[in-house]
């Protein structure tokens, strides 16, 4: 070897030893919730500063964006990340609308709150299971589900948590990557808490929101902090988030004081406005540019720390962090699969439910796949929680984790509004066993027209099912003729049925036998407003119904279809009626939705009810009238612009359009119109009266169901009608 290239490689090795030497940099992302936007905007400049990063310690918000910068993502990946999340569906345990059965649908439609219990009633140790953020953090880090030590990600890695049984700070260093960034994130109240070994864990914020002393245990010369607890104005403390930030500052502020002092460079962000939970575009955005802005201001500090890192030698630095990123790769590869797994279910059920997943072992798998069996698992309603983990090396096992729900819960719903002032609604469902066996609910509605119902199932998960029922009620409305006061309509009533109902995901079809009987009336009408008195009477109807709901959201759906079809024979002695023909009974409800933008949908639908036979009872005449549908009686069309319930001929049929428009999210426009057909004959009916009324509503989406103002005017009545409602429609 030449005398030249020993002086070479003595030159390269030198420099190759001093860069060999330098100081070790370790970055502490503190926890903020939403906040949590900052730190990629300080990612940002400190990759262009092209500042090195050797540890990496976090809490909460800090350990979801650490933890992903660890295992290989870039901050301009982070920024698309943050900015292209459904926050609304990733901060709760909503499931995908396509995959639940029509039962849980409508159940949803109708109660605000769920308290499952089994030999106790017991509030949940967090209002959200956290689901959803589990599930993205585990698409998102395929390949790091199984780590001996998070020293073995691409920037060794570690985030902090609190152990509730033991009462103090844990540093989670090894395991499964995504729930450990679960764990340390667990607001409490919020989040429930993570199982792990013999540990309960919850936010890391609690104890330890700025984990320097972490990082500096891994081994970190210089240290860099990003601080959201400082810097975001006074706490709201009377709002829930305010008051637990509060108590989590005061808890951890011995620590976080230590923690702070000890960091070379402390960077705090300017969040005044913003808080744990504003996860919305626009606080985002914000968010991200605030870290953004307050890094560039402390590029100066930086540039100097950058010196000292290299001994004061910045020129002929080594090639930045290559972002070689394995897990990103996940999001868009195959995955060969080997077994497949259920935890807690029994062994029997197996098969089953591999069938509905739609996967097979010893297969090529795509993480759409795996999201399809999730949220398919998700739409059983059998579990509180469905998340799922991979081994790390390929052909991988796939195993779900199902937590069982408790097998009897009670529901609640309410709403209020100008027609029948405040309703309450309570559910109690006990079930005998998982999956298999018999269910029984009480329901009961507590207002003006108040029932008591009973009902039991009997059949095998979502298979068919066999059902007998029986419901005790009280009608109480007032009938209405145009804009006069006929009569205030009052009566006790009772229904027993025995059904067999079909259940699929978007569809129910049922049909049984029923008997209604009906206590003496003090009045009814006939449509020409001629008074009936109606004595006590009971009637055995045979029936079909099919309903439909495919709707991606109940109340403000942007696609999809919804629809019910029912065929009755109305009969007082299983034949006829008082000797002639019995009763049939037509009636049917379809509504769509073709959306032209986000803001910007067009919703029209069909209703009717046609009735055939010789003798039509008073009590199942056509009614029409009021704002929602079988509010004062089960086959009553709603009609804005006519108030209460007014009678109509045995053909009744109406068209409505409607035109909706967001303002803004959550905010809504509808303006629209009515048009119905009335006449004694189905061929007349065309011919008939012409019943029209044009409506417009505002409406927000509030956490306890659609608010809405609404005014309307219709021919019928020649009177503007106002209308106010809170909560969901029962």
């Amino acid at each position: 070897m030449s005398m030249r290239k020993v002086i070479l490689l003595l030159m390269i090795l030198g420099v190759c030893n001093v860069y060999a030497e330098r100081k070790k940099v370790g970055l502490v992302l503190g926890g903020g919730g939403a906040k949590g936007a900052a730190h990629v905007g300080v990612l940002k400049v400190l990759e262009e500063a092209q500042i090195p990063i050797d540890y990496i310690a976090g809490t909460s918000a800090g350990a979801l964006i650490g933890g992903l910068y660890a295992a290989g993502y870039s901050a301009d990946q982070l920024d698309s990340l943050i900015h292209h999340l459904d926050w609304k569906s990733l901060m709760s345990d909503q499931s995908s609308q396509k995959n639940l059965f029509y039962k849980t649908k409508e159940r949803d439609a109708k109660y605000l709150l769920t308290f499952p219990f089994n030999k106790k009633i017991s509030l949940p140790a967090g209002i959200v299971s956290g689901q959803n953020v589990m599930n993205l953090l585990s698409d998102m880090t395929i390949g790091y589900h199984d780590l001996k030590s998070f020293e073995d990600l691409p920037i060794p890695f570690a985030c902090v948590a609190t152990d509730l049984s033991g009462g103090k700070s844990m540093v989670l260093s090894s395991g499964s990557l995504p729930l450990a960034m679960r764990a340390s994130m667990s607001i409490p109240g919020y989040f429930t808490p993570v199982s792990m070994d013999s540990m309960i864990l919850v936010d890391g914020g609690v104890l330890n929101n700025l984990p320097t002393n972490v990082v500096k245990a891994m081994g970190a010369d210089i240290t860099i902090g990003v601080d959201l607890s400082a810097g975001e104005g006074k706490q709201d403390l009377y709002s829930f988030m305010g008051m637990l930030n509060q108590l989590i500052d005061i808890m951890g502020s011995t620590m976080y004081e230590k923690n702070k002092a000890d960091l070379d460079l402390c960077l705090v962000p300017a969040l005044k406005g913003y808080g744990t939970m504003s996860f919305f575009n626009q606080a985002i955005d914000t968010l991200y540019n605030s870290g953004l802005q307050t890094a560039q201001a402390h590029l100066p500090q930086l540039l100097a720390l950058k010196a000292e890192i290299y001994g004061g030698d910045t020129t002929n630095l080594p090639p930045y962090r290559e972002f070689d990123n394995t897990a990103a790769m996940h999001l868009y590869d195959t995955i060969r699969i080997n077994d497949i797994f259920f935890e807690n279910i029994p062994p029997q059920d197996y098969r089953w439910f591999l069938k509905e997943t739609e996967l097979k072992q010893h297969s090529n798998i795509t993480l759409k796949d795996i999201n399809n069996a999730l949220s398919i698992l998700e739409g059983l309603d059998m579990f509180s929680s469905v998340t799922y983990t991979l081994s790390d090396k390929e052909p991988c096992d796939l195993i779900f984790i199902l937590k069982k729900k408790a097998l009897n819960q009670i529901n609640v719903g309410f709403r209020f509004d100008t027609e029948s002032l405040g309703s309450l609604l309570l559910n109690t469902t006990f079930s005998q066993k998982f999956l298999k066996g018999g269910e029984v609910g009480v329901t009961a509605k507590l207002d003006m027209n108040p029932y008591l119902e009973i009902d039991y199932n009997w059949g095998a998960g979502f298979m068919n099912k066999l059902s007998v029922g029986y419901k005790l009620g009280y009608h109480n409305f007032n009938m209405d003729k145009h804009r006069k006061r006929i009569d205030n309509i009052y009566f006790f009533w009772q229904n027993a049925n025995l059904k067999y109902m079909g259940v699929f995901k978007n569809l129910e079809v049922q049909t049984g036998l029923e008997w209604d009987y009906y206590g003496r009336i003090n009045a009814i009408f006939d449509t020409d407003y001629n008074p009936m008195k109606v004595n006590r009477g009971s009637y055995v109807n045979y029936f079909c119904n099919l309903n439909i709901d495919a709707y991606d959201n109940k109340y403000y759906p942007h696609k999809g279809f919804y629809g019910s079809f029912s065929a009755k024979l109305i009969t007082d002695n299983f034949i006829g009626i008082n000797g002639n023909s019995p009763l049939g009974v037509i009636a049917f409800n379809v509504e769509t939705v073709v959306s032209f933008t986000d803001g910007f949908s067009l919703i029209p639908s069909l209703s009717g009810r046609f009735l055939w036979g010789d003798e039509v009872p008073a009590i199942y005449q056509n009614y029409m009238g009021g704002s929602l549908n079988a509010r004062y009686l089960p086959q009553q069309i709603a009609f804005p612009g006519i108030r209460n319930i007014q009678v109509f001929e045995d053909m009744l049929g109406m068209a409505r359009l409607m035109l909706r428009f967001r303002l803004k999210p959550k905010h809504y426009i509808f303006a629209g119109g009515d048009f119905a057909k009335q006449s004694q004959h189905i061929g007349d009916i065309f011919s008939g009266d012409n019943i029209w009324s044009t409506h417009a509503r505002y409406s927000f989406d509030s956490p306890v169901g659609p608010i809405s103002l609404q005014l309307s005017y219709s021919n019928w009545v020649k009177q503007l009608v106002a209308y106010a409602s809170i909560g969901y429609n029962f």
